[in-house]
């Protein structure tokens, strides 16, 4: 029983060398493909290559390229998976920006087309003679056209403000800004639109 013990910890000491072995690996690969994809994806022929500065570029590659070299010294065979980490996210200190403008552009039309559409909604239903709104009285319908209107014009002076901007300058609105105002001008335009319809006045009992 003794010596099942002490080869069962012998085992699990193995297991945890190995999963740690396997890990540190994995943060190198990591590196390294991040090295050699980035290079590639922000030259200025690349897909990233509008969303990242000549400024930016320069500091940037000569870091891929260091980065890459120091791999293969000697330092990167005995440093730690921590070490593997903090070099991947300094190089994500420019990397990452230009992922995310990216990101940012080929999201940002469908966003604003989801925020347009339901400012049309709403434009429509302040003016509709459907007799299940009735009960809707005048002032609340000009108070969710307020709520309309508000975010029509930030939704306009947001999307003016980002065309007058470079690619690769920092976003003058983000998809989430424009999903949260949809989802805030729902919420409020929807507590009148909803409004229940008062019940009928009781008849007399006889």
């Amino acid at each position: 029983a003794a010596d099942l013990d002490l080869y069962k910890n012998v085992e699990y000491e193995m297991a945890v060398q190995d999963r740690q072995i396997k890990e540190l690996q994995e943060k190198k690969n990591d590196l390294e493909a991040y090295i050699y994809s980035m290079r590639d994806r922000c030259s200025e022929s690349g897909d990233l290559g509008k969303y990242i500065s000549g400024e930016n570029r320069a500091k940037f590659m000569p870091m891929l390229d260091e980065m890459e070299n120091w791999l293969y010294e000697d330092e990167a065979e005995t440093a730690n998976k921590s070490t593997f980490i903090a070099k991947l996210d300094s190089l994500k200190v420019y990397g990452a920006p230009a992922v995310n403008r990216a990101k940012e552009n080929d999201e940002r039309s469908i966003a604003v087309q989801e925020l347009q559409k339901e400012i049309d909604g709403f434009t429509t239903f302040v003016s509709t003679t459907d007799p299940k709104y009735e009960h809707i009285s005048p002032e609340e319908r000009a108070k969710l056209q307020g709520y309309v209107t508000e975010v029509s014009t930030w939704l306009s002076g947001k999307l003016a403000e980002q065309a007058a901007k470079q690619t690769y300058d920092d976003l003058a609105v983000t998809c989430q800004e424009i999903r949260t105002k949809k989802t805030n001008l729902v919420y409020d335009c929807n507590v009148i639109k909803n409004k229940p319809k008062p019940a009928p006045p009781k008849e007399e009992e006889k």
